[in-house]
C-alpha cells in the first residue's frame, strides 16, 4: 500500500558551523529553502549508497519497504533484504515472531508458465497433483502480528535485553505476560 500526501515530519540534528554555512550556501544556489536542500541532501545520499555487496541501491530499499503497510512488514522485509538494517528493538520483535508458530502459516508453491512462457513461482494447495514439484514455506501471519504489533516489540525487546530470544512462546504468552515470567524476567 502506497503511501500518499505526506505529512512532512520535524528532525533536529546538531551540525558543526562549517556545515550550516555550507546547507545555507546550498540552498542559496539551488534556490531552495534549507528545509529543501536537506531533503535533496538526502535524496542524493540515498540513491548514491549501496547495501549488500554493492548490489543494491538504498533508496530501491526504502522505496519498497515504503510502501509495506506496517512496521511489521516493513520489518520482515527489511529481514529477508538487508538484515545489517535492522535496529536491536527490530530484530528482536521480529526474532520473537520468528519463534511463535501462530504467527505463521504454511504456504506452498509450485511453478507454473505464464503468458510469455516464463516459469513463474505460485502458491498452490498443499501436494496439488497438478504440480511435479512443490516447495514448502512459512508465510507471516501479518493481520494478527500487526494486531498485537505493540505486545510482540515491547515483549521481544525485554527478552532481547535478557538475551533470552531462543525460547520460543505461544501468542497467549506473549500477550499475558508469562512469557517474560518463563524467561526469568519480572
Amino acid at each position: 500500500m502506497a503511501k500518499t500526501a505526506e505529512k512532512a515530519v520535524m528532525v533536529g540534528a546538531r551540525i558543526s558551523p562549517k556545515l550550516q554555512y555550507g546547507l545555507r550556501l546550498l540552498a542559496r544556489v539551488q534556490g531552495r529553502t534549507i528545509a529543501e536542500a536537506v531533503e535533496w541532501s538526502i535524496s542524493l545520499a540515498l540513491r548514491q549508497t549501496r547495501i549488500g555487496n554493492g548490489e543494491e541501491r538504498l533508496n530501491k530499499v526504502v522505496d519498497t519497504a515504503w510502501e509495506k503497510s506496517s512496521d511489521a512488514q516493513r520489518i520482515e522485509y527489511l529481514r529477508r533484504k538487508a538484515p545489517e538494517l535492522l535496529d536491536f528493538d527490530e530484530r528482536a520483535a521480529w526474532n520473537l515472531v520468528i519463534r511463535c508458530a501462530e504467527l505463521w502459516e504454511e504456504a506452498f508453491y509450485g511453478l507454473e508458465t505464464d503468458a510469455d512462457g516464463d516459469h513463474v513461482l505460485v502458491r498452490v494447495a498443499k501436494d496439488d497433483p497438478n504440480r511435479e514439484e512443490q516447495w514448502d514455506d512459512r508465510v507471516p501471519l501479518f493481520p494478527i502480528i500487526e494486531k498485537h504489533w505493540e505486545a510482540i516489540k515491547s515483549v521481544g525487546n525485554a527478552l532481547g535485553k535478557a538475551g533470552e530470544i531462543e525460547m520460543r512462546f505461544t501468542l497467549a504468552q506473549i500477550l499475558d505476560g508469562t512469557a517474560l515470567k518463563l524467561a526469568g524476567i519480572d
